[in-house]
């Protein structure tokens, strides 16, 4: 049997165990779609750009649920961190050597002395290279939890929440250089909604670390994203709006369920593109949000693949209609 509805690593996972199999279904895995790989781009053009006394940044907005952490962990993904290889030994194996000799008492050990004195030892800790942090908003918290919030992303392990907030942000500033981060994102801004003066002042202290270090800041939130940066015209002018908008039908809707068919661990193709299956998981995804909108990518996602294990685990290896119209019936909202 061919399996060309399939990626070589989703083929792999059919002689894994059933209950491996099912993890495969559910486990995260980027997939890619016009929009998503615009809003990659345009990040990626900021971070690239001079670096500037007032770094353009970019507010990337939609509705709960609709893939804008999975493009903050994407993007963050094609630039993991790395050791910073000046801190490591050299691995040439042919290093010069040297052999000094001379009569006893003619002064070879103190050159010796003399060059080491001139050259004191010193320990440099290892610094692993971060070109993109990814923090969490605190819900309606202060300039010093933002700053915990990026201690924690940079890969403080205990500290990250200890010290005044001065103190954390000369850590903040110290380690975002040290370990060369070139973008900040701060995900789900929206928490910082009913923040008053707090977060005013936390918006205000990440605006200065980015103006000082001049980097660009990316922030991603729902529709009350703009909200919260609505008066704060010093970050708002200089932020670029991406919309991720809700899937609607038509070719790049059909492309994006092609692509990820090739992700489930499942025999047979299922032809999730195709207008009927197209149409229904569009139509059926409305069921699994309060307010009855369709086309929301978290809801896609989880009604295609709960579809998924259901097709794995009766034997059918694909999803069909039946599949689809039992995934949707657990998630429905009460329509009261």
């Amino acid at each position: 049997m061919g399996y060309d509805h399939l990626l070589d690593e989703t083929i792999i996972t059919l002689d894994w165990p059933l209950e491996k199999r099912t993890d495969a279904i559910w486990r995260d895995s980027f997939i890619p779609y016009p929009k998503a790989d615009e809003v990659l781009s345009h990040i990626d053009q900021l971070r690239k750009r001079p670096r500037t006394l007032r770094p353009q940044g970019a507010l990337v907005a939609g509705v709960p649920g609709n893939g804008k952490s999975a493009l903050f962990h994407e993007y963050a993904r094609r630039h993991k961190p790395f050791k910073d290889p000046r801190h490591f030994p050299t691995q040439d194996n042919e290093t010069q050597k040297l052999l000094l000799t001379a009569p006893p008492g003619n002064g070879k050990s103190a050159l010796l002395q003399q060059y080491g004195r001139k050259h004191l030892g010193h320990s440099t800790p290892e610094v692993e290279i971060r070109p993109v942090i990814i923090a969490l908003a605190p819900v309606n918290g202060g300039e010093g939890r933002l700053l915990s919030a990026i201690l924690k992303a940079i890969g403080y392990r205990e500290d990250w929440d200890k010290g005044s907030t001065d103190s954390k942000q000369r850590r903040v500033l110290n380690a975002l250089v040290n370990c060369r981060v070139e973008i900040i994102m701060i995900d789900d801004i929206n928490n910082m909604l009913y923040g008053g003066k707090k977060k005013s002042e936390a918006l205000y202290g990440i605006r200065n670390i980015s103006n000082y270090l001049k980097i660009p800041l990316i922030f991603a939130g729902s529709e009350e994203a703009r909200i919260v940066l609505e008066d704060e015209p010093s970050i708002k002018t200089r932020l670029d709006v991406l919309e991720l908008p809700l899937w609607t039908e038509g070719h790049e809707y059909c492309e994006f369920l092609y692509n990820l068919e090739l992700t489930l661990s499942l025999r047979k193709s299922s032809y999730l593109w195709k207008r009927e299956k197209a149409h229904l998981i569009l139509e059926l995804s409305k069921s699994l949000d309060p307010d009855r909108r369709p086309g929301i990518l978290f809801n896609i996602l989880k009604l295609v693949k709960t579809a998924a294990e259901n097709g794995l685990r009766d034997g059918s290896e694909q999803i069909t209609v039946e599949h689809l119209k039992s995934a949707a019936e657990p998630c429905r909202w009460s329509q009261n």
